[in-house]
């Protein structure tokens, strides 16, 4: 499989903006495993990329919360999609 060189993630700081691009409604984001509760920023990628990227560490440091990083996939109506969230709490 051929590694991608460029990758298009949209930050966010709102849910408001997993709701636009997943299509899930507050709940709908909970429910799919992705915790709401006390996070800063985000950044969400339309696909599955954590396994094809040569270096995912650059992908892991882009989240800087002072308690805890995640990187989650969830899977809405057939499209996956890649949420970093950085946690203040």
């Amino acid at each position: 499989m051929k590694k991608p060189n460029n990758i298009p993630m949209v930050w966010f700081n709102d849910d408001k903006v997993l709701e636009k691009i997943t299509g899930l409604t507050h709940e709908g984001i909970w429910d799919s495993g992705v915790s709401l509760d006390d996070w800063d920023y985000g950044f969400i990628i339309e696909g599955r990329y954590r396994n094809i990227i040569e270096n995912d560490f650059d992908l892991q440091k882009i989240l800087q919360g002072c308690c805890d990083n995640k990187w989650i996939e969830i899977e809405v109506e057939g499209k996956v999609f890649t949420i970093g969230l950085a946690y203040h709490s």
